[in-house]
């Protein structure tokens, strides 16, 4: 009767781990893929921001090129 109910126990014990280790996995599983979007949305973010930088460093060329193009042409009017 001891070993039927220690075989029992231990069956019993086994289905519980069983349960937790499945579960542990699941939830492994769900951070890996939580960690992978939260990644993705980084570079998404970073990948909008340079663009962002990009054209504002753009535009300020453009505008500075404008600037020195007044320049010149007031300094050549100036001179003649």
């Amino acid at each position: 009767k001891a070993v039927q109910e220690a075989v029992v126990d231990s069956s019993q014990e086994i289905k519980d781990l069983k349960l937790s280790v499945s579960e542990l996995r699941d939830e492994l599983e769900n951070l890996r893929f939580e960690k992978k979007e939260e990644v993705q949305k980084t570079i998404l973010s970073s990948s909008d921001e340079i663009k962002q930088l990009k054209s504002s460093a753009q535009t300020l060329r453009d505008e500075l090129e404008k600037v020195i193009s007044k320049y010149q042409k007031k300094t050549s009017e100036s001179k003649k």
